[in-house]
């Protein structure tokens, strides 16, 4: 059984190029929505309404901490406490245009520079004295920091959603394969396994079908053995008993001695002769169709057209001629080469021989011709019919083992009673 061998991307290799996909797509997503976020942000809190609405919530929210703990502008720790807990502003503290309190410096470390608006100053009034102070608000510092985590989710999601509809896809092709071999498991050897793709997924659909079609054959090959054997057992039943009957009638009426005289005798012991020898041709040929079998392997070999079949057909025309028959012949000439099995060659011959020796008419010449077409190398064999104008061999098992042994060597045989006068077979080899 050919295998199918398909050109085309692997299985690993689509996922890598799946994987890389999901990944680029995935990191455009992160970047396209880290834009879009930040500039809806952006447009919404980068207003100065909203500063100015943000600066006095915190305005007011340090004037209520001064008075409730009671802070003065020197109480660096309170202020820091009120910074810390407040870690989204900076507060710078004037007396008299000096700097009491700068967070900045009292933290140790950079402001959110980038991040940063100033509203102007405002008064509080701390339990010393009332001073002017300034707030610097990065509100939308924190935000930026989550839509950052939620682009990179939304960027883990595509890739996730990505890679699975890839997978399904691949998984489609296993669950339809499947299916479909689950037909073959049901008995339907005529359902066509589907090959789509060029992975090993459509390799092996291929292969799959590949072995449907070669069990096919095979069920429609043993049927028909099966349905010629059983022709033939009921052909060879009535050839058989024919012969045997006569048999056993001459041999009841020697017994008897029912006859009248030795020579009448001898005329039963001959006819006894005749038929047990039409006996045991019948079942030579029914021995050679059961030994040419449908599962016999056989290893075929070429060789060159004429080559393989010069001293065949020089050996039948040589017997033909003795037999008295007269043989027109007809080579062409050619150097094609030829499948062909060495041992069926001369048993197709002695087939076709036999079968000319008792069917045709010894007054009419036999013809005999090569030739040659697209993809087989030709043999046709032709002669007259005797008066009888039908074969005495009603099984013909003889050409049936013929067929056999064609088809076995991938060749074609082919039966032509072209009229009711002549008969006629061809032999077609195939080509190597």
């Amino acid at each position: 059984m050919k295998i199918v061998k398909l050109v085309g991307r692997s299985i690993y290799t689509k996922m890598f190029f799946l994987i890389v996909l999901a990944f680029v797509i995935a990191g455009g997503t992160i970047v396209v929505s880290e834009v879009v976020f930040e500039r809806v942000i952006s447009a919404y809190y980068d207003s100065s309404a909203y500063y100015k609405h943000m600066n006095k919530k915190y305005v007011d929210s340090l004037q209520k901490y001064v008075l409730e703990e009671n802070v003065s502008t020197s109480d660096k720790e309170k202020l820091d406490f009120w910074v810390d807990k407040n870690r989204l502003v900076d507060l710078i503290i004037f007396k008299k245009n000096r700097i009491v309190y700068d967070s900045v410096e009292e933290r140790g470390s950079e402001s959110y520079s980038n991040e940063i608006e100033f509203s102007g100053s405002d008064k509080i009034e701390f339990s010393d004295i009332k001073a002017e102070v300034m707030i610097y608000g990065a509100y939308s510092y924190a935000l930026f920091t989550y839509v950052n985590y939620a682009a990179i989710i939304i960027g883990f999601v595509v890739f996730f959603v990505i890679m699975m509809l890839g997978i399904r896809k691949m998984m489609a092709d296993i669950k339809r394969l499947r299916n479909e071999v689950f037909e073959l498991e049901g008995g339907n050897l005529n359902y066509e396994i589907s090959v789509r793709g060029n992975d090993e997924i459509a390799e092996l659909a291929g292969s799959i079908d590949m072995m449907r079609k070669s069990l096919l054959e095979q069920y429609e090959n043993e049927h028909e053995l099966q349905e010629a054997s059983q022709n033939l057992i009921k052909e060879m039943s009535h050839d058989l008993r024919t012969p045997l009957t006569s048999i056993m009638l001459y041999l009841e009426l020697i017994k008897k001695k029912d006859y009248s005289g030795e020579n009448e005798m001898f005329q039963y012991i001959d006819r006894i002769d005749k038929k047990a020898r039409q006996l045991k041709t019948q079942t030579d040929s029914l021995f050679e169709y059961a030994l040419v079998g449908l599962n016999e392997t056989i290893e075929l070999e070429s060789a060159e057209f004429n080559t393989v079949f010069y001293d065949q057909l020089s050996a039948m025309f040589e017997h033909l001629s003795e037999e008295g028959f007269e043989v027109e012949a007809d080579i062409e000439e050619g150097d094609a080469i030829i499948w062909y099995y060495e041992s069926y060659i001369p048993r197709i011959f002695d087939n076709l021989v036999s079968n000319i020796l008792k069917y045709a008419d010894r007054d009419k010449p036999v013809h005999i011709r090569t030739f040659y077409e697209v993809e087989y190398c030709c043999i046709e064999i032709a002669n007259s019919r005797t008066d009888t104008g039908v074969l005495a061999e009603s099984s013909k098992v003889g050409l049936v083992n013929v067929r056999k042994m064609m088809k076995k060597m991938s060749g074609v045989f082919t039966l032509d009673p072209k009229d009711e006068e002549m008969f006629s077979v061809e032999l077609k080899f195939k080509k190597r």
